[in-house]
């Protein structure tokens, strides 16, 4: 005899399904915020590569960031020096220094820039460098195909223009037997002459919201002397 399905029956049975789903789903919920405390040090290595007038440049840069204070909102302040810098153009060296800068940077919670001090004068174009690559955290946890949008208000001050960031979470990889999750990013700016874009993906942290490596290209990057220029960037943390 063929078993009986109340509708009763049938309908429980579709809500534990639909339970166990759910409690699947929570599961595989990553909520990606930064974790640090004073004092933590990283390494990092970053190249950038150029075209201009014709010629390939280089710049290879050991960069070392540390973090000064974590406030109980979340807010991060972060120095970054460039340990070490080499510049080469067609083959040719053409400068090779120590300690070739320092900036103090301040993020929310979310990854967003409120304040940055300079050891150089960079103008409006060191808050418009600054968030070319930046990673803005969701505001809830997040799936593998989720996506989410930043937009970035344009402000006088700063010679900010209107900026909009995209991001989609497309995997979950390992990086030094670490967890992180491949997150692919878009970023445009309107409303302004040679707006900035850029594009590339980042493998994020998953226990602290680091950035471990980030691979990318951006269009109309604004260089001193040779104005807006393409740039291709490659970032890996190595310590």
């Amino acid at each position: 005899m063929r078993p009986k399905f109340s509708y009763k029956t049938s309908f429980l049975v579709a809500a534990s399904l639909l339970v166990t789903a759910l409690a699947a789903a929570a599961i595989d919920a990553y909520t990606l915020k930064r974790t640090a405390k004073a004092g933590d040090t990283t390494k990092s290595k970053v190249t950038l590569d150029l075209e201009a007038n014709g010629m390939s440049i280089n710049a290879a840069i050991d960069a070392v960031s540390k973090v000064i204070d974590v406030k109980a909102d979340g807010t991060i302040v972060e120095e970054s020096v460039q340990k070490h810098l080499v510049v080469t153009a067609g083959g040719s060296e053409l400068a090779n220094q120590d300690d070739a800068g320092k900036a103090t940077t301040t993020r929310d919670a979310r990854g967003i820039v409120s304040a940055i001090e300079t050891s150089e004068d960079g103008g409006g174009n060191k808050w418009r460098n600054e968030r070319i690559i930046s990673l803005i955290y969701p505001e809830k946890p997040v799936n593998i195909g989720d996506k989410w949008t930043y937009e970035s208000k344009a402000d006088k001050s700063k010679d900010l223009p209107l900026g909009t960031f995209t991001y989609e979470v497309k995997g979950k990889e390992k990086v030094k037997d670490k967890e992180v999750l491949r997150i692919n990013y878009t970023f445009k700016e309107t409303g302004v002459d040679d707006a900035i874009e850029s594009e590339g993906y980042m493998l994020v942290s998953i226990a602290t919201g680091e950035v471990l490596k980030s691979d990318g290209k951006v269009k109309n990057y604004p260089i001193p002397q040779l104005g807006p220029t393409a740039v291709k960037y490659k970032q890996e943390v190595v310590d």
